[in-house]
């Protein structure tokens, strides 16, 4: 094809005049790409980040909170999640780590627990002042453990059940709570013995997965110990009053007698053993009339 006078040697396309434009748009993105990366790497959003620590704190605090509030099972149950959780950075699981040993000593009354949580907070922390402190803490709390009465101390063992001894003492007075007074038969005995470890071990799986963090459990072993406690005292300051003589019984059984309805209150007492004292009181009561 023969090129016209004047004609240019080169005509460009459109799609030739738009690829500076296209060029500088790439690299341009290309760039952007690079700054949020090298942002990115400053300030990581990741499992240990920025955002991730700001909400272990903001969980932190609920926990503070409740424990405020006078809910310290449901604040330990917080601060557990925080010291379970790998994402979290060391130093913020020793800190929960720290308030959940507090909680377990002051609050649950649970001072195996509140070592554990010591030894855990101790492991995360690097050497330093602020170890030290927790160890000396965790060196006194294990001291008071050691020199504490544990159930089964002293008695005949039988099976240690996690850090907890299970003594044939302990199981006879079992026995005697469900089967009053009666000595236990050989044929039933062991099979009681054998469900009572199995209790023995569901309870210590419990205590492995935090149950009794729950608010519901916490209270109702709370209540459960208060209840056992005050019936100790009360039997211990029964138990130190002087018999009443035979007069002063005649005069009680005289004035309570229409009142007192023997078969409600027999209704209430747990055991064959305080009913058969009650029988053998109105018996004598009765005797002295």
């Amino acid at each position: 094809m023969k090129r016209e006078p004047g004609e240019p040697l080169f005509i460009m396309t459109t799609t030739e005049r738009r690829r500076p434009r296209l060029l500088m748009g790439l690299t341009m993105l290309a760039v952007l790409v690079v700054i949020i990366f090298g942002v990115l790497k400053i300030i990581p959003i990741g499992p240990e980040g920025v955002l991730s620590g700001r909400k272990t704190r903001r969980q932190m605090a609920e926990a503070a909170r409740l424990a405020s509030q006078s809910q310290p099972a449901a604040a330990a149950q917080q601060y557990q999640q925080v010291l379970d959780n790998p994402k979290v950075s060391a130093e913020l699981r020793a800190q929960a780590a720290q308030r959940l040993a507090d909680l377990f000593e002051k609050s649950l009354d649970n001072p195996a627990q509140a070592a554990a949580a010591l030894r855990q907070a101790s492991a995360l922390l690097p050497a330093g002042e602020t170890r030290e402190n927790i160890d000396r803490r965790l060196k006194d709390l294990t001291a008071k453990i050691a020199v504490s009465p544990e159930p089964g101390a002293g008695g005949t063992l039988i099976a240690r059940i996690g850090d907890q001894p299970v003594t044939l003492e302990e199981i006879l007075y079992a026995w005697s709570q469900y089967n009053g007074g009666a000595p236990p038969d050989p044929e039933e005995f062991e099979p009681f013995v054998h469900w009572y470890l199995d209790m023995a071990l569901l309870a210590d799986q419990a205590g492995r997965e935090g149950l009794q963090l729950d608010p519901k459990v916490a209270f109702e072993l709370r209540l459960k110990r208060l209840l056992g406690l005050n019936q100790a005292l009360l039997a211990k300051i029964v138990h130190g009053l002087p018999a009443p003589d035979a007069d002063t019984l005649r005069r009680f059984y005289a004035t309570t007698r229409t009142s007192v309805n023997w078969s409600s209150l027999s209704s209430t007492l747990q055991s064959k053993e305080s009913r058969d004292a009650l029988f053998s009181l109105r018996r004598t009561l009765d005797d002295l009339e």
